[in-house]
Formats: C-alpha cells, structure tokens, sequence
C-alpha cells in the first residue's frame, strides 16, 4: 500500500521545532512547572537609567514571548535595512562553506 520505510532518528541528531509544540488546550494534563516556585535573588549591581526615567519591563510581561526552542530573536521588521545585518551574515556564512573541503 505504501512505497516508504519508516526510521527511527534520534533526537540527537533531529530535534524538535516550532511545529512540535503546541499552545495549551482544555482538558490538557497539568504538569508541575518547578520554575513557578523559583525566586530569583536581587542583583548585586545598581542601574542606573538615561533621565531616571525606568524603561524596565517586568519579566512576567513579556515571557511568553520567549522563544525557547532555538534562541532566535523574533521579531518584524520595520524596512529592508533591518535585515540587512541577517542577510549579510548568511551570505558570508555560505560564502565560507562553499571555499571550505566540506563543499562539493
């Protein structure tokens, strides 16, 4: 019926994506979180703020917009020129791998 074979990859070599994880649904499992109990201790510098005005926001206003599956930033970009930088970066990357023995 079907013309494939399934294999097994192991999440060494294959980790997951944003398409692995989902948002929470009712009727979910509730799992203990052991970061809710964390308290984190105060620092131990000063900061100082440009016209003492403190532009901090509070953590727990934006963490949901984390993202900690790869680390990358996330965000739109208001013109061309914001990605720029990304675009010149990836290109010289390519640029060493094609000159590098790993290229054929």
């Amino acid at each position: 019926m079907f013309h494939f074979e399934l294999r097994h990859i192991p999440g060494k070599k294959h980790g997951s994506d944003g398409l692995s994880r989902r948002d929470w649904q009712p009727g979910d499992e509730i799992h203990f979180n052991p970061e809710e109990e964390y308290q984190e201790e105060p620092p131990a510098f000063t900061v100082t703020f440009e016209n003492g005005v403190d532009t901090t926001i509070p953590f727990e206003e934006f963490k949901d917009k984390i993202d900690t599956r790869t680390g990358f930033s996330q965000e739109i970009p208001k013109s061309v020129q914001d990605l720029l930088p990304i675009v010149q970066k990836a290109s010289e990357g390519e640029q060493q791998f094609r000159t590098s023995k790993d290229y054929k």
